[in-house]
This record gives C-alpha cells, structure tokens and sequence, in this order.
C-alpha cells in the first residue's frame, strides 16, 4: 500500500518508513520507494520563485512566462539534469497570506515550479539560460527588481506522496 489512501502525514511516512530502498542512491540524494514503487518526486531536486507584482505589470510577466514555458520544453527529459516537473501558477494575492477569503491586495502572485532529477539539472538549466534566453532574462531580472521575491534554489523534496 502506498500513502494514497491515508489519511493523515504522519500515518503515512510510518508506513513509508518501513519501505525505503537506500541502496538506490546517487551523491547527496537519496532515492526512495515504496514496495518497489518510486515515491515521485522524493528526493528531487527542487526549484521554486515566487514573485508578488503590480497588476500594471502583471501582462510582461505573461509575456515572459509564456517565453520561459517555449523555451523550457528544449530541456533534457532524461539522465541526471532531466526535467521532470514544469509548472507556472498565476493568482490574486491576498492581505493575509494564509487566509484565503482575505481580501485581495491588487498584485498579482506568480509561481515557477521546477523538479530535477538532480542539483545538476538546476545548475544546467541556469547555465543555459545564460546562453539562449539572455535577452527575457534580462527582463525577469529587472522586473524582479521591482517585485517582491521568494526563491528557493536547489531544494530537496523532503516529503511527497505521488
């Protein structure tokens, strides 16, 4: 059984606990299964930003995440740097974070969300960007400059169900 149908975090990494493979492991990250079945995205590395604009530039940033997504799908999908998880989320952003019938403040959240085989792919991907997408680059750098920003660069997935 795998945590699926539990109902509760706890509950479910004791029933994890007893399942984990540690011979799978590559440097630094540790691969988990359960009964022979991989737990998705444990042990991944992790990519996370956040940012909180104004609602006057809320349509550059859908110019340049609907670039980032373009160049995005040219990324390896195998081996150590594969990409395995690319979202963008868009909402409102609330008065009080977590309290979501809060009133909205005007500005606008965007979330990037990217999951990596390895820290490899994040370092490749960054590398890359360098290179082939300088120039929108350049432009979520000066737009973050007048944002509020929240990063995680090369997470581990610590916790995941499937």
């Amino acid at each position: 059984m795998i945590c699926t149908r539990v109902r509760s975090r706890r509950s479910c990494l004791a029933l994890v606990q007893g399942h984990v493979d540690s011979s799978r492991t590559e440097p630094g990250i540790e691969q988990y299964q359960t009964k022979g079945r991989p737990m998705s995205l444990m042990g991944k590395a992790h990519l996370v930003i956040m940012w909180s604009v104004d609602s006057s530039e809320e349509g550059e940033w859908d110019r340049i995440f609907a670039s980032h997504g373009e160049w995005m799908t040219g990324h390896p999908r195998d081996g150590d740097v594969a990409l395995l998880s690319y979202t963008i989320s868009k909402g409102p952003e609330r008065s009080s974070p977590l309290d979501p019938s809060s009133e909205p403040t005007g500005r606008t959240m965007f979330v990037l969300d990217e999951y990596y085989e390895s820290p490899a792919g994040i370092t490749r991907h960054w590398e890359e960007a360098m290179k082939t997408w300088a120039d929108d680059l350049g432009a979520v750098v000066q737009g973050s400059a007048r944002a509020t920003v929240s990063t995680l660069h090369s997470g581990t997935v610590v916790n995941a169900l499937w």
